[in-house]
């Protein structure tokens, strides 16, 4: 048995070394008299900190991140906070989005149709809209949702954004021919677009398509029609430019680790039992209500613990036959573990050669041909929902696609020849002539957790790829969480709330749960994250105030 008992200090222990364990670490050292009130120790499974927060460097030397990317607005942020204090805003190195968000886009149909920049933004900009009036309309139904009811929908934000859009093509519908400035704009653009096979509608559908597939790898939702209506317009960002940080996003957690005393963070300890104290089971005889029980046979005791994992693994180890918590959580809290939604997003980096003229790289947007029409010899079916392909800076040779759900999962499967003749047959698909640089040597990717000398596989050749694999990764078995149909904000304040409650017998607060999915309004962010650390831990600092 691991860290006794000493003089009578509550004994803290946190699961996990991502941003909100090592946030509730630091809050409580801070607290007064900390190093008199608590003994704190972070159990961490892998060999580094930062959990779903993970800077990398691609072969190129630039600076990539496999996980978080932006901070979601610099007023009032502590993730810019401290990256401004610890002078990690400007970097060493080009990183990814240096120059802030991409080039505005350029939009090609499969087959090398330009879409008219004109006809493209007002799709976007009617999505946009359609998404900001959910977001106006904090706590209230827009006045779509209604109608969705009656016709059967669920109160979904997938229903919603398509009913705005259908309206908006019957508009147009009734508009006469010879009249309507899209049509007119496409006609000049493309002469011959009657032989190419798409039309003025079927663009337009590809341009919000793009919109949709991009919001699913902003919410980590498989559809937006998984997406409840209702709950969406809780969620909100800081005000503020967006930007990515310098030095790395894991600048910002190695502060965080560096504000703790020694050894408080110890590696290599992957939890995989929880034995807490309920009605039916008296404490241990060593005085501790919670014992946990590591992979490598070490045992801890503490008055409490901060457990961080991500919701997958509370999906996958709370809900299953061989618990991670025993005695098994609540039902209360079970259920809304098992009704919230938690998705997969990956990042995919890739090397083409740089451009014979000199130019930048586009930021290129792809419509793409219906799934009933396509073709895996041009565009491989994991390939199919990715909207956008950018260089990570304006001078950068290195492109970024992201990837969410069904896609996402693919892709981490496949080998990054593979993954290179897909890019490459996408491009070529789309008139692009652009070649992926090394095509045909071996090399081996970077999938979140080490870098890219550090996953096995082979040397012969140059790191071309990298990517995510946090569905992959058990530690976590996905990337963020959303508000899913059937479930709504109450079910994320079930998850952050403690076990025993403290209206419950028993030692209180022998569990509490921090993590981004337990944050109602700032869900799948690096700051709700941070915030949900702070909150346990000011949890457990007035518990004792108000005991003493």
């Amino acid at each position: 048995m691991e860290l006794k008992k000493l003089c009578g200090k509550p004994r803290v222990i946190v699961i996990g070394a991502g941003i909100s364990g090592l946030s509730a670490a630091r809050r409580l050292y801070s607290s007064p008299a900390a190093a008199r009130d608590w003994q704190i120790t972070v159990l961490e499974a892998s060999d580094r900190i930062g959990g779903r927060i993970f800077t990398s460097q691609f072969d190129t030397g630039e600076q990539i991140e496999i996980g978080a990317t932006w901070i979601h607005g610099v007023e009032g942020s502590p993730i810019f906070d401290i990256a401004e204090k610890s002078r990690a805003l400007h970097g060493d190195v080009p990183f990814e989005c240096m120059d802030g968000f991409p080039e505005p886009p350029i939009v090609k149909a499969q087959g090398g149709v330009t879409v008219h920049s004109t006809i493209a933004h007002d799709v976007a900009s009617l999505y946009r809209q359609l998404v900001d009036d959910v977001n106006d309309r904090r706590g209230e139904p827009p006045e779509v949702t209604a109608e969705t009811l009656e016709h059967g929908d669920s109160g979904n934000l997938g229903s919603y954004l398509r009913r705005g859009f259908e309206s908006f093509l019957a508009k147009q519908a009734a508009t006469p021919a010879g009249v309507n400035a899209a049509e007119l704009l496409l006609k000049q653009d493309n002469p011959s677009i009657a032989s190419s096979g798409w039309n003025l509608r079927a663009l337009q559908e590809g341009v919000f398509t793009i919109q949709e597939n991009w919001e699913r790898c902003v919410t980590a939702a498989e559809s937006l029609h998984d997406l409840d209506l209702l709950a969406f317009n809780e969620y909100w960002e800081f005000p503020g430019e967006q930007i990515t940080i310098g030095k790395g996003f894991s600048s910002v957690v190695q502060a965080l680790a560096k504000s703790l005393p020694p050894d408080t963070i110890r590696f290599h300890k992957k939890v995989d039992r929880v034995v807490w104290t309920d009605v039916a089971r008296t404490s241990a005889s060593s005085g501790y209500p919670v014992q946990l029980h590591c992979e490598d046979g070490s045992t801890f005791e503490a008055d409490h613990v901060i457990v961080t994992v991500s919701l997958g693994v509370l999906k996958a180890k709370a809900l299953e036959e061989q618990q991670l918590f025993q005695p098994r959580l609540p039902d209360w809290k079970l259920d809304s573990i098992e009704k919230l939604g938690f998705g997969v997003v990956d990042k995919l980096f890739v090397l083409v050669e740089p451009p014979p003229d000199g130019s930048q790289h586009p930021n290129l947007q792809f419509i793409h041909k219906s799934q009933a029409d396509a073709d895996e010899d041009e565009v491989p079916r994991w390939m199919r929902k990715t909207h956008s392909l950018y260089p990570i800076h304006k001078k950068s040779n290195v492109l970024v696609a992201w990837f969410a759900g069904a896609e996402a999962k693919e892709m981490e499967k496949l080998s990054d020849e593979e993954i290179a003749r897909g890019v490459q047959k996408t491009l070529a698909a789309f008139g692009d002539k652009r070649r992926v640089a090394g095509l045909g040597s071996q090399r081996q990717h970077c999938c979140n957790g080490g870098d890219a000398s550090s996953n096995g596989g082979t040397h012969s050749g140059k790191v071309h790829v990298a990517h995510g694999c946090w569905n992959r990764n058990p530690l976590f078995l996905g990337s963020y969480s959303y508000v899913a149909v059937g479930s709504n904000g109450d079910d994320i304040d079930h998850l952050a709330a403690p076990v025993p409650r403290l209206s419950d017998s028993g030692p209180p607060l022998q569990l509490l749960f921090a993590g981004e999915a337990t944050h109602r309004d700032q869900y799948s962010t690096t700051h709700g994250a941070y915030f949900s650390g702070q909150r346990e831990a000011d949890r457990l600092i007035q518990h004792y105030k108000v005991a003493s």
